[in-house]
């Protein structure tokens, strides 16, 4: 899938790569709505992400890097950068929720690796943007 999914994305087809990439994320458990995020959607689970993301230390997060990560796990987020691309390309609401998701995801099975950065970033970038706090 990962090969196939940055094949179509190097070649520009973003609203394939959206559409194959939400559907898979889907069948693996995500929840992902059929229809494009709200406003209400992704804030609620912006908040949700923050709650989460906030019951961890710093030291739990950088100890747990030492842990581990098996290649299924790895390529899951290596989608998810292909699939963030896409959605970023496209302006589509489902760049905050996919990775919110991701943060979720990575938080509950101790992943914190290179590739789970960019979900982490991204849940910072929303956090200032969506919460409209510049200064902090």
């Amino acid at each position: 899938w990962i090969i196939l999914m940055l094949s179509i994305e190097s070649s520009g087809r973003y609203n394939e790569v959206l559409e194959k990439g939400i559907n898979l994320f889907r069948r693996l458990g995500f929840v992902i709505p059929l229809s494009p995020p709200g406003p209400t959607e992704i804030m609620a689970s912006l908040l949700s992400t923050s709650q989460m993301a906030s019951s961890f230390t710093l030291s739990q997060i950088v100890d747990s890097r030492h842990y581990p990560i098996d290649d299924h796990k790895r390529n899951l987020f290596k989608l998810y950068t292909a699939l963030i691309i896409s959605t970023y390309a496209l302006s589509s609401p489902y760049l905050p929720l996919l990775s919110f998701e991701m943060v979720q995801y990575s938080l509950r099975n101790t992943v914190f690796t290179p590739e789970s950065a960019v979900a982490f970033a991204a849940l910072g970038y929303f956090k200032v943007i969506l919460a409209q706090n510049y200064l902090r």
